[in-house]
């Protein structure tokens, strides 16, 4: 798909990685020039500045969402930001790069940060792990390198949550995750990454990833 094959009112979402932090900003296409290979996107306002994603380890890429359909990646397209002829931000959004299919555990994860423990044999003791990000499909686990697991191992770690609430308050979240492991990493501190697609679909883990990337993403404006 080309950039230009978007319609007005598609939904997008700016994947920004910025000194190590990475980032998300909700927008939509709100124009579209098919004759100079550019569309408009609607600004990301902090205050009365527009949120620029142009800078010194500053990346960005962008992901059109489409209902019931495959979200489409576009990435590091050029973005501008710019006035329209009515003098409203927005941002310009070019890429010669056709946009492909994004698999969200591949390319997007909810950061979680949250200690834990891991079983991994079922005579073994508990070993304590760092849940480092969960998406749908999938979570990714840092643990000490004395934790040997391997490949095609099945584990299971509980994900224990809390999220403030609208209303004050903290909403408890508690989850078994089994998975497969399906890669590893070691860091250069040491530990080892273990990346891993859960074994069936638990039941509630969206609405909990949906919330987390909501308050991240209010936390990240507020920034």
């Amino acid at each position: 798909m080309q950039i230009v094959e978007l319609e007005t009112g598609t939904k997008l979402t700016f994947l920004v990685t910025a000194k190590g932090k990475q980032l998300s900003f909700e927008s939509s296409v709100v124009d579209v020039n098919p004759n100079r290979h550019y569309i408009l996107a609607e600004a990301v306002m902090s205050g009365d500045r527009i949120v620029s994603f142009r800078g010194e380890e500053i990346t960005a890429s962008m992901l059109a969402i489409f209902p019931g359909d495959k979200p489409m990646m576009f990435i590091e397209p050029e973005i501008i930001t710019m006035r329209r002829n009515d003098n409203t931000l927005c941002y310009k959004v070019s890429s010669p790069a056709h946009g492909k299919p994004f698999n969200r555990r591949g390319a997007y994860r909810c950061v979680i940060g949250v200690d834990s423990t891991i079983q991994y044999e079922l005579s073994g003791q508990p070993s304590d792990v760092f849940i480092k990000d969960v998406s749908v499909t999938g979570f990714a686990i840092v643990c000490s390198a004395t934790v040997n697991i391997a490949v095609g191992q099945l584990i299971h770690v509980v994900l224990t949550d809390s999220i403030e609430g609208p209303n004050g308050g903290n909403e408890q979240f508690s989850f078994n995750m089994y998975g497969i492991v399906v890669r590893n990493q070691l860091l250069d501190n040491g530990k080892i990454v273990y990346g891993c697609r859960f074994n069936d679909k638990i039941r509630g883990l969206d609405s909990y990833l949906a919330k987390k990337d909501r308050i991240a993403i209010a936390k990240n404006k507020g920034e």
